[in-house]
Order: structure tokens, then sequence, then C-alpha cells
């Protein structure tokens, strides 16, 4: 089987690596900005159902040099800074951050990304393009695996429901005071992410250099009550 995917993030080379290994296939891995794809300090938490996946797909030896296991979370209410609560976490539950865990992954994999987009038309087959487009008639698999609204799905089945709520990622967790002050406590490379839902409710992670994490909810008061 030769499958094609487009998209060199998290999920693109986790699904490539399972393509090659599990199933024997040749996979080729094509990104509009392969260099943006695989960079990045954005951290994200991985929980048990993740490592136990890793570790069927033999990928967990590479990443957990690269992961910081969470053992106990604390809640503050952010306008007084009281403690909510503490929660203990489940062993298998780490943080780490996307730019080490997209390199653990590419150490294991046969082939590199290629800067290419797909030439899709509205009537599934190959058309003339420039160079740097590749035509899926070629393959006999192909994958989006570009973010929540894949041009590449839409392209495959253009009746499906678009991706009910948006997500986005900002830069931007705390106030720029708060910001400002919590610099010079950040690990480097690990920097926060922060997601934020139409419905009002998001979510943060930051790494500091003492090793604790700090996790953010935040809610819109509009959308949930508190």
């Amino acid at each position: 089987m030769h499958a094609l995917i487009s998209g060199a993030g998290v999920a693109g080379l986790i699904l490539a690596h399972t393509l090659e290994t599990i199933l024997g296939a040749t996979v080729d891995v094509i990104d509009r900005y392969p260099s943006n794809a695989t960079s990045g300090g954005f951290a994200f938490l991985l929980l048990s159902n993740g490592v136990q996946g890793l570790k069927q797909l033999g990928l967990w030896e590479s990443v957990s040099s690269v992961s910081t296991r969470i053992v106990n979370v604390s809640f503050y209410y952010a306008t007084t800074g009281h403690l909510l609560g503490e929660e203990c976490m489940k062993p298998d539950t780490y943080i780490v951050s996307r730019g080490p865990f997209l390199d653990a992954i590419l150490s294991q994999r046969r082939h590199s990304i290629r800067k290419a987009t797909l030439a899709l038309s509205a009537a599934k087959d190959a058309e003339s393009s420039p160079s740097d487009h590749v035509p899926p008639s070629r393959y006999d698999f192909v994958a989006g695996c570009e973010g929540a609204r894949s041009p590449t799905r839409t392209w495959m089945n253009p009746d499906a429901s678009v991706f009910s709520v948006g997500t986005f990622e900002l830069m931007g967790l705390l106030s720029p005071v708060d910001s400002a002050r919590l610099r010079s406590s950040l690990v480097p490379g690990h920097l926060h992410k922060y997601l934020a839902s139409e419905t009002g409710l998001a979510m943060g992670v930051v790494v500091l250099h003492s090793g604790d994490v700090l996790w953010y909810f935040q809610v819109n008061e509009d959308n949930h009550a508190l």
C-alpha cells in the first residue's frame, strides 16, 4: 500500500508510523509549511490512553525521555488566588512539549517530510498542477491531518458537517503583566498552550523551571455558571 498523509503534526506523524510499522505501507508525508509543522514549543497533556497507545506502537521509549509526569494538580480561583482543591493524577499522566515530541516520533520514521500540498479537484482525480502539488490519484490511501477544518477531509466528504466548535490556539494565557512576571520562570521551549472554544471554555498549560506545571481552566461565566 502506498499512502499519503497531508499534515506533519502530531496526528499525521503518529498515523504515518502506524501505517509503516503495523501495515508495512510506504508512506509519504507532506505539509505546506514543514518547518512550522515540526517545530514549536506548545505543551500538551498526555493521558493514560495516549501512553498506552504509544507503547503499543513502540514509541513510548522515545517519547518518555521528553515527557514530565504530573503527580498532582492544584486548582485556584483566578480572581482571589484561593486554593479550590487538589487532585492526585493517575500514574500515566504526563506533559510534553510539542517540538521534542515530534522529534521523538520522527527519529523512528523511515521517510522525511516533503514541502507540498494536495492538488484537490472537484472530480477527485489528478489534475495538472505546479510541481509542489501532489495529485492524490497516485496513492492507495489518502489522509488529511491538517487540523479540525482539514481541506483534505472536506474534499473527500464535502457533505460532512463542519467541526461543531471552532478551536483556536492563542499565545496569550494571562494578562500582559502576569505573563511578564512568569516569563523568567518558564522552561525554555515549553510555552503555554491555550485552547479557547466558542462556548467560552478554555484550558492552558505552563511548565516552570521548578518542575511544577500550571494548568489553567478558564470559563466564560455567561455560558458556564461557577
